[in-house]
């Protein structure tokens, strides 16, 4: 399992939560991008099975690309935030940029993670 301590502390793992065989199958890329998607998934209201399903819905790519600027930002590369969701990593790339470009997207992100 890779350190985690380079990532921010509300994002690490607690302690015990994985045990055997599970986390030995999830990285600890994986392991933080769960309690993202959890995180993400709390403050939009919106199931975390609802944000990694393919969809259109406007509330649930504006939550996806949320996601994938918070992964991001702890560190993780787009090629695993794009394998975690679902997407291609140049969609998880775009989906940062969008949250930067998009003004009423940036106020709701501000709102919801920088308060």
């Amino acid at each position: 399992m890779k350190d985690l301590t380079c990532f921010e502390p509300k994002y690490r793992p607690l302690v015990g939560y994985l045990t055997g065989e599970e986390s030995e199958r999830i990285d600890g890329y994986q392991n933080v991008m769960l309690y993202i998607l959890k995180d993400v998934s709390e403050k939009t209201h919106l199931a975390e099975s609802e944000i990694i399903f393919h969809t259109r819905r406007r509330e649930i790519v504006e939550a996806r690309n949320m996601f994938c600027k918070l992964s991001r930002k702890q560190g993780i590369p787009f090629a695993e935030i794009g394998k975690f969701a679902g997407v291609h990593y140049t969609t998880a790339i775009y989906a940062c940029r969008v949250v930067d470009e998009i003004p009423s997207l940036r106020k709701k992100y501000q709102e919801l993670f920088e308060s």
